[in-house]
């Protein structure tokens, strides 16, 4: 009788890869999971695990000669903050991915987690989960020069941007972690430009250290660095 995993598995193939030493007797090119679906296909393929929160990507999915549902994949060398400001990124699960392995790994299916989203960043890769697409904003304050703020999205309003009067630095972070209410009668409103992406990404977390300034051009983002004349469009 099949598993739950197996009956969720679509596109079979033989193209691999498999680690050596493992045997399977079918290959798929996508899995359905209950909130979303994981290809092999780059854009697609990059998962977090259950165990440690490593951030992987998918090569293959495969049924060992037993029966199981593995994912198999490679895994990053380095994992750090993207950003620092105003909490540190892996405190959302947001992270600077680089070194891929060129070592095959693989794991049940049902240590994933959930769906990561990986964007380029300059030779690196900024990690994310797919959910802080609709949970946080990066804004821009046009009065202030060099500003941006990762912030909960649910701030971001018609006639501006809700801004709390915390001087704390960690209760601002609190406030961003917990999506708090704003308060009309004590927070301040903003002028302010939502950065978005371009291919119909909803409201936008993707930010960066206050050594990189972060402009929107047109339905894009473009990241340029102060000490680089290198930029890059997402």
């Amino acid at each position: 009788m099949q598993s739950d995993a197996e009956k969720t598995l679509q596109r079979p193939h033989n193209n691999g890869p498999v680690p050596n030493g493992l045997n399977v007797k079918e290959q798929y090119a996508k899995m359905q999971f209950a909130h979303f679906s994981v290809q092999i296909c780059t854009g697609n393929n990059c998962v977090q695990l259950k165990n440690n929160d490593v951030v992987v990507v998918v090569q293959n999915l495969v049924v060992e000669e037993h029966g199981e549902t593995l994912i198999v994949y490679k895994r990053f060398r380095n994992k750090t903050d993207l950003f620092v400001y105003p909490l540190p990124s892996s405190h959302l699960d947001i992270f600077l991915l680089s070194g891929l392995k060129d070592e095959l790994l693989f794991t049940q299916a049902t240590n994933v987690l959930r769906k990561f989203v990986l964007l380029p960043c300059k030779e690196d890769f900024a990690g994310m989960p797919l959910l802080h697409f609709s949970m946080f904003a990066v804004v821009k304050f046009p009065n202030e020069e060099d500003s941006l703020a990762v912030i909960s999205e649910a701030w971001c309003t018609k006639e501006g941007c809700y801004w709390p009067p915390y001087k704390s630095h960690e209760r601002i972070k609190r406030a961003v972690m917990l999506h708090e209410k704003p308060n009309s009668d004590t927070w301040e409103i903003h002028p302010f430009d939502l950065l978005k992406t371009k291919g119909g990404f909803a409201e936008i977390i993707l930010t960066q250290s206050p050594s990189v300034n972060l402009v929107s051009v047109g339905s894009s983002v473009t990241l340029n660095s102060r000490s680089s004349s290198s930029s890059l469009t997402v």
